[in-house]
């Protein structure tokens, strides 16, 4: 199968709309059919965490017309999830390429994340701005801007305000949210880093429990089983987890089951709240991160 004819191919489709996207697309298809072999690596950025996926491929490409995705390549993805702050910035830049099969080539960037792999995925932190370094390629690979501004904003956020930071930065995002909060002094808090309440001085009808973890790890049943508990000895009605690593995958299942109780926020939460009322935060911890919106084009075919 060449390249050529899998272009022919597709430019007969309908979808098929410009000379860009036919040959973006043939040239995806020929490296998942023919590139990726056994034993190489797959990384997935995760579209519904802060995290990335490892996997490394068991069978080669196969067609099976019988199957609902008839194109298949087995992937064992037993592998850990890694969160995106562990990696320098150059290598996110390249992993939000929008191409979607691509081999990141970039900065040593396979030999880094190997290495990373051998130290148990250890990084040291380097603080300050990550300077980045572009190469022209023969296949040129879009960046999605948006993801890369809020992977520096990610590092800063976990960087500056880690521990009892992270809950002062959630004490206030929730006053610009309209909230009278109760923040709980560092040290022993019984499972309540924060009491949010509606309403003029936090007699409202919303009471909310807040907890917050900002560790490098997804949090399990138990940490939620806890909090449910604390939420009802504090008679709140409703509770946010706040996890800056989300939940654990197999976990999923207690958003539906937990709808009407508990809200999970992870990093992407925390950030989206936190653009959403930046203009609305102290002049204090506005100087602490200094943040300015810019606007761009979106990406064009």
């Amino acid at each position: 199968m060449e390249w050529e004819e899998v272009r022919g191919a597709i430019s007969q489709e309908d979808w098929a709309n410009t000379a860009n996207q036919i040959g973006n697309f043939a040239g995806q298809i020929v490296r998942f059919a023919q590139t990726i072999k056994v034993g190489d690596w797959i990384v997935l950025p995760s579209k519904f965490a802060p995290t990335i996926h490892f996997g490394k491929v068991t069978s080669a490409y196969r067609f099976d017309s019988k199957e609902e995705i008839p194109h298949l390549m087995e992937v064992d993805w037993s592998d850990k999830d890694i969160p995106r702050d562990r990696f320098d910035q150059d290598i996110l830049y390249s992993l939000g390429a929008f191409m979607t099969v691509c081999q990141i080539q970039r900065n040593n960037a396979e030999e880094r994340i190997e290495q990373m792999r051998a130290n148990g995925w250890k990084v040291k932190d380097k603080g300050g701005t990550i300077a980045m370094e572009v190469e022209d390629t023969s296949e040129q690979q879009s960046v999605d801007l948006e993801e890369y501004a809020r992977d520096q904003i990610s590092k800063q956020l976990i960087r500056q305000f880690k521990g009892h930071g992270m809950e002062r930065l959630l004490a206030e995002i929730l006053k610009a949210m309209g909230y009278e909060v109760y923040q709980s002094p560092k040290g022993a808090d019984n499972g309540v880093d924060l009491l949010a309440a509606s309403g003029q001085f936090g007699f409202g009808d919303q009471r909310i429990l807040v907890q917050v973890k900002t560790q490098d790890t997804p949090v399990g049943a138990e940490v939620v089983d806890r909090l449910v508990g604390t939420m009802h000895a504090y008679n709140a009605d409703k509770a946010i987890l706040v996890s800056w690593s989300g939940i654990k995958n197999n976990l999923e299942s207690l958003k539906k089951s937990k709808f009407f109780e508990v809200r999970f926020w992870n990093r992407d939460n925390i950030i989206d709240k936190l653009l959403e009322n930046y203009d609305k935060l102290s002049d204090e911890l506005r100087a602490e991160l200094p943040l300015k919106q810019i606007w761009t084009l979106t990406e064009q075919d």
